[in-house]
């Protein structure tokens, strides 16, 4: 095998004729190579800001895989507690290329806005 192949690319198989004798004729042998496998991670967190810098996990993590140099695309998980909301602010590695290092994309959520609404009812009229 080359020694001098990329670093993003692995033996895919062996090829059945390496080991042998010369002879008289020429003799071909192919190695194939294939893209190292890369992977990442995608978490989901309440905004460090009101949890004072503790994480709390408000979905589970969603893993990435696939190959050096495929594309992925996250967004924002769907299956947060009601009480958050997406903080609007995309990361900046919510898409792109996997590579030799693992992908770690974080999503941050806030506390909803929430409105209290009180009813008076008066009980002695009679409606």
């Amino acid at each position: 095998a080359l020694d001098n192949i990329s670093e993003e690319y692995e033996l895919a198989y062996p090829p059945t004729n390496r080991n042998g004798k010369m002879g008289l004729n020429d003799i071909e042998v192919t190695y194939y190579y294939i893209k190292k496998r890369a992977s990442g991670v995608v978490h989901h967190y309440q905004d460090l800001t009101e949890t004072g810098g503790e994480i709390v996990e408000l979905s589970e993590d969603e893993p990435l895989s696939g190959r050096v140099d495929d594309e992925y695309t996250t967004k924002p998980a769907d299956d947060i507690p009601v009480k958050f909301e997406f903080n609007g602010v995309m990361p900046d590695n919510a898409e792109g290329e996997l590579g030799l290092t693992p992908v770690e994309v974080t999503y941050y959520y806030r506390t909803k806005d929430s409105k209290v609404t009180f009813k008076y009812v008066d009980m002695d009229i009679e409606e």
